[in-house]
């Protein structure tokens, strides 16, 4: 669809005010004399925490190791260890617990991170994991490769209300424990680090309607085995305050819509509130309230502005926020006027509404629809997309041969050229269709026109992409929308990084037909072998795409030859033999034509 970028103005104070959080408690673990302070130990009867960084088996710089005797890694269920500090002086406010845990070697390592009583539940006993000690706590390991959280709201009484997925060898993981008052609401967010097939995962969990006094009061973590903890803080996160502002706000124009983008907030967000003028400053009607980072308003008109802000909300109010502009469709649509059944509802604005389940239902052959760029701003159509009606198998027959033209001529009497005719080979409904023009004149006018035997009534959605729709490595800004690449609105930043690490450039995966937030999906070699009749070379490749082989004789040289062209990718892999020249050193690429 047609997208631009909008820029943003800055305009603090259009929501609530918004009280700064405080940091409550704070130790990253590497630090002896601190960590005594702050916390107490119970040590199991083969355990100690140790923060002598004369003991290497028991202590590193990433933070504070438990361990079980000096070079000793016991991971027997009698020698859990841990610190406790006590949290009660907070126990009426909104706060945030954080904590990381590097994975244990251990065969039967056992590890844990919660909120209770910090004594154990016996003499023999060195975890607060039952009974009235235990209130809310996460275990990663004993027998399991999973992260579960457990509960106790009986005494006596364990219940598991959450598990990650089994057999994840992570590294280790990001715990957040937050607590909201209000609802007494604890709840236990996880990331995973990356697990056996390199995938970052997540775990959350939550439990209201429990309470808790000073005698539970007591953030702990422990374990049986030697595991390195770090990063540990505690924060307040409302307060009787409302969260964060919405950092990052951006809108971007998809035809007659404007979709906005924002980071999350800072503190403790139960949703978010869109609201919209017609002028800076003043006169804001909220939208929506949603909870997702991103908002699509299709209410606009062609050429008007539009001022959003987007507030963040909890039960203490609104956050503050930043103004953004946007702009419905900036040129004039034009077409054919008549509708079936003279139905409003079903006009050409249909096609640049952002919305594939409306459609343009036009009377009369031929019909057609398109845009006025307007005198002297003709432009170069560099790509078209468009969606047929959800009208099968009608609309396919009736789009095919249909027409995307250009034209400076107004009534498309004289110097008209064929932009792109709708092939056989159709995507129907929801499917978008993607084409680059090579034409390289510049219009005025351009238009969909049907064919001269069928009226307009078969497409949902069109969009011509000219010059503004592109990043400097032609890269559509749509494309980088569509996998959330963008952070506040810089799409030559987001087309250059490599967000999924796997080598690649945004622009590069575009090219490819790669999916950039993949790392799996991508181009590369994944074998040759030498035989008599060349080098079979097999790579990773797209269906339909195609490749060329091409040689080199250093890596450095940019005179590539050609030896293979043409080639059409399968999906999945594709495998070539190519005959080897006899220069030395040959280096051998796969390139997308």
């Amino acid at each position: 669809m047609y997208k631009k970028y909008i820029g943003i103005t800055l305009i603090a104070g259009l929501c609530s005010a918004q009280t700064a959080s405080a940091q409550y408690f704070t130790n990253n673990l590497t630090d002896a004399v601190s960590a005594a302070a702050e916390f107490y130990e119970n040590l199991g009867p083969d355990g100690a925490f140790s923060y002598s960084a004369t003991v290497a088996s028991n202590f590193t710089t990433a933070g504070a190791t438990l361990g079980l005797g000096v070079g000793v890694s016991n991971d027997t269920d009698n020698a859990r260890s841990y610190l406790a500090t006590d949290f009660s002086a907070y126990t009426n406010g909104a706060w945030k617990a954080h904590i990381t845990i590097e994975r244990p070697t251990a065969e039967n390592n056992f590890v844990f991170f919660g909120l209770g009583n910090g004594q154990p539940r016996a003499a023999n006993d060195y975890q607060p994991r039952s009974g009235t000690n235990m209130y809310l706590q996460i275990v990663f390991g004993n027998g399991s490769n999973s992260p579960r959280i457990f509960k106790n709201t009986t005494p006596g009484t364990i219940t598991k209300i959450a598990q990650g997925s089994e057999n994840v060898i992570g590294a280790g993981v990001d715990i957040w424990m937050s607590y909201q008052p209000v609802t007494e609401e604890l709840t236990f967010e996880v990331d995973h680090w990356e697990d056996a097939e390199g995938i970052n995962t997540t775990l959350s969990a939550s439990i209201a309607g429990m309470g808790f006094n000073t005698n539970n009061a007591n953030i702990f973590f422990g374990g049986n085995a030697t595991t390195v903890f770090s990063d540990f803080y505690v924060e307040e996160v409302s307060s009787d305050a409302p969260p964060g502002i919405p950092d990052g706000l951006y809108s971007t124009i998809s035809n007659m819509a404007v979709r906005l983008d924002w980071d999350e907030s800072s503190g403790l967000v139960d949703a978010y509130v869109v609201k919209r003028s017609q002028e800076s400053g003043a006169g804001y009607i909220a939208l929506d309230t949603v909870t997702e980072n991103s908002y699509v308003d299709t209410g606009v008109e062609s050429n008007k502005t539009y001022y959003y802000v987007v507030c963040a909300t909890n039960q203490y109010g609104e956050s503050e926020s930043i103004e953004v502009t946007g702009v419905g469709l900036p040129y004039d649509i034009i077409g054919t006027d008549t509708t079936f059944g003279n139905n409003p509802a079903l006009a050409k604005d249909n096609l640049f509404d952002g919305d594939i389940t409306t459609y343009f239902d036009a009377t009369g052959v031929p019909g057609h629809a398109g845009l006025d760029f307007g005198d002297g701003n003709e432009q170069k159509v560099r790509q078209i997309t468009y969606v047929l009606r959800n009208w099968n198998p009608y609309a396919y027959r009736n789009a095919t041969n249909a027409t995307f033209e250009g034209s400076d001529d107004p009534t498309f009497a004289t110097g008209v050229e064929v932009l792109h005719t709708v092939p056989t080979t159709v995507q129907t409904y929801p499917s978008v269709n993607a084409v680059t023009i090579t034409n390289t004149s510049t219009f005025r006018y351009v238009r969909l026109q049907s064919r001269s035997d069928k009226p307009l009534n078969h497409f949902a959605e069109i969009a011509f992409l000219t010059d503004a729709d592109f990043t400097s490595n032609d890269t559509p800004k749509y494309w980088l929308d569509e996998y959330e690449l963008v952070t506040g609105g810089d799409y030559e930043a987001a087309d250059l990084e490599d967000s999924d690490g796997d080598g690649h450039a945004a622009w590069k995966e575009y090219v490819a037909s790669t999916i950039p937030t993949d790392s799996n999906d991508v181009l590369r070699v994944t074998s040759y072998m030498n035989t008599t009749n060349g080098v079979i070379i097999t790579w990773q490749s797209v269906e339909g795409k195609n490749y060329s082989v091409v040689t080199n004789a250093s890596l450095t040289d940019p005179n590539r030859g050609a030896a293979m062209s043409g080639i059409i990718g399968l999906d999945g892999e594709t495998s070539v033999t190519s005959s080897v020249p006899t220069e030395a050193n040959l280096f051998m690429e796969i390139g997308v034509e």
